[in-house]
């Protein structure tokens, strides 16, 4: 659970950010570049961690906006959790996102929730497990989410990353974004 930023010229390490204070959350998805910006999340739902998904100064590793894939009480879609659920709900990031740099958003896939077999103490729906979320690039504000599975029992999660793309909706042509599920 820390970026850690090399020197390009000889290897050796030029800065850390611990990315949580979560001890068993880690990171599997490879980090994504843009416009000054070092974009990461974390995992480990499925050992009772609270995804989080960040972008991080490129020069000085410091943080500059984060996303809880869990919202926590009084954030939007907290009403979709029960009880302190959200503490330890997964919404894992297992893949890294789309960026579309003519919108300046920011595709997040978002994994499942935990546990993922069984949903029995956290009523709702769940967000933003299993779902794509949309956010501005620059300042992590969310534009617009997707649910693909609501209090998903099955890991029916996001598997791959987020792609790009067009498509022909009623003969023009408009963006899109592809997100594989299960």
């Amino acid at each position: 659970n820390t970026l850690v930023a090399l020197d390009q010229q000889s290897g050796s390490v030029a800065g850390k950010t611990k990315l949580t204070d979560q001890a068993r959350a880690y990171t599997s998805a490879a980090t994504t570049y843009y416009d000054g910006l070092v974009y990461i999340g974390i995992a480990g739902g499925e050992v009772g961690v609270r995804g989080k998904f960040g972008a991080y100064d490129a020069k000085t590793g410091k943080e500059v906006w984060s996303f809880w894939t869990i919202p926590g009480p009084g954030e939007r879609g907290s009403d979709t959790w029960q009880g302190d659920s959200y503490k330890h709900g997964g919404g894992p990031i297992w893949n890294h996102p789309a960026i579309d740099p003519d919108l300046h958003m920011i595709y997040v896939p978002v994994g499942n929730a935990g546990p993922d077999n069984d949903g029995s103490d956290r009523a709702g729906d769940n967000l933003f497990t299993a779902s794509i979320v949309a956010l501005d690039a620059k300042t992590g504000r969310r534009i617009w989410h997707f649910q693909m599975v609501h209090h998903d029992l099955w890991e029916y999660d996001t598997v791959g990353p987020a792609t790009l793309g067009e498509i022909t909706v009623d003969g023009r042509r408009i963006k899109a974004v592809i997100q594989p599920s299960k």
